[in-house]
């Protein structure tokens, strides 16, 4: 919170994700004018787009048909290599059929692991053959603190890792 000459200001936004604010962003500066901590609205749509880019260009190791992503102890960050029934090395892009099925399973990891995101939705909306990635449009609500606000990203991913 800030203060102006009448009292605490409010400013709309929201605070940077903890890994973000213990990172030195300037390390060559030995004292910051404003410590990094507060995104401004602008600024939280850049880093949620950051990490859903990240997020859905990470591949993780390949999972037994018995395990369970929610069930097991390690994090499985990103996209893993045998999303769905098929590797996604060996999927077919081209397959509009398949893009429903790729988006839900999109859309549980996101909620999984960008919770800045609220109620996320996923629609694939084609496929680049030359750079083998699907364009998808990822759309959701940012809250801040009294008010929220429905965005959309676009966002290329890879389909090789």
């Amino acid at each position: 919170m800030m203060f102006d000459a009448i009292g605490p200001k409010k400013k709309k936004g929201s605070f940077a994700p903890l890994f973000d604010r213990l990172t030195n962003h300037n390390p060559e500066v030995e004292v910051e004018k404003e410590p990094y901590g507060f995104l401004s609205p602008d600024e939280q749509k850049a880093s949620i787009m950051e990490e859903l880019t990240r997020l859905l260009n990470t591949r993780t190791p390949r999972l037994k048909q018995t395990d369970r992503r929610d069930e097991t102890a390690d994090i499985h960050y990103g996209i893993p290599s045998n999303i769905g029934l098929h590797s996604i090395t060996a999927y077919d892009g081209m397959s509009k059929a398949a893009w429903a099925a790729i988006a839900g399973d999109l859309t549980a990891i996101i909620t999984k692991f960008e919770p800045r995101l609220k109620s996320p939705t996923v629609v694939v909306e084609k496929y680049d053959e030359q750079t083998q990635s699907l364009k998808v449009s990822i759309s959701g609500i940012i809250y801040y603190e009294h008010e929220k606000e429905r965005v959309a990203f676009p966002i290329d991913m890879a389909l090789s890792a």
